[in-house]
C-alpha cells in the first residue's frame, strides 16, 4: 500500500510483532486498523469486471449446484482464452469434505 493513501500517523503507536525470545518489528509498512478501515469506507474496493468469451459451437459437460439438494449436470459453451493471463483448468474428480455435508442435507 502507498503511504499516499493514508493520512499520515504516529508510527510509534503501532505494536511490535513478539516471536518466542525475539523482539522483532515488520519488515514492511503497518498502518492501524482504523486508518485502513476509514480509508476503504471512503473508497471501497471494486473487484473487476470480467467478461468471459466462449465458443458456442464446442459445448462442455459441467455440474452445477443451485442450492441445497439441487446439484445439475448442464451442457455449457465452453470458454475461449483471449488474455495471457488465462488458464482453462479442466477437473477430473471432486469430492466433498464431511463439514460441507451441510450444502446437500
Amino acid at each position: 500500500m502507498s503511504t499516499n493513501n493514508f493520512v499520515e500517523f504516529d508510527q510509534s503507536k503501532c505494536v511490535d510483532k513478539k516471536y518466542g525470545h525475539q523482539h522483532v518489528m515488520s519488515s514492511f509498512t503497518t498502518y492501524p486498523i482504523e486508518t485502513v478501515r476509514d480509508e476503504v469506507r471512503k473508497r471501497p474496493i471494486q473487484p473487476p469486471t470480467i467478461t468471459p468469451k466462449y465458443d458456442s459451437n464446442s459445448m462442455s459437460t459441467v455440474l452445477e449446484w443451485h442450492g441445497k439438494k439441487d446439484v445439475r449436470i448442464a451442457q455449457r459453451p465452453k470458454p475461449i482464452i483471449t488474455d495471457d493471463s488465462d488458464a482453462i483448468i479442466h477437473v477430473t474428480s471432486s469430492t466433498i469434505c464431511g463439514s460441507d455435508l451441510h450444502m446437500c442435507k
